[in-house]
């Protein structure tokens, strides 16, 4: 966790975070707020990969609803997402 911590910085890129799902198996997602709090705060951008079957429900982790601040920091299935910008198809 320090050096998670110590990753996110405001003149580097993004952290992206993938795999988290072992914070929920070991109790630990308060780890994972305590990073998004200090990205809020300045710190520099995380970035939380979390997989979602159905956009109607909440993303969870290993079982865990991941809570944030708002819903205006997910970024659902979109044509960013789906690299429309480098396809020469419609998205």
């Amino acid at each position: 966790m320090p050096s998670l911590r110590a990753s996110p910085t405001p003149d580097g890129g993004p952290v992206l975070l993938h795999d988290a799902a072992v914070l929920a198996r070991y109790r630990a997602m308060d780890r994972l707020y305590e990073l998004a709090d200090a990205a809020r705060g300045g710190v520099g951008d995380v970035w939380l990969l979390c997989p979602v079957e159905d956009l109607a429900l909440l993303p969870k982790l290993g079982g865990a609803v991941v809570r944030w601040a708002t819903t205006s920091g997910w970024l659902y299935r979109n044509a960013w997402v789906v690299n429309a910008h480098c396809s020469a198809a419609p998205a």
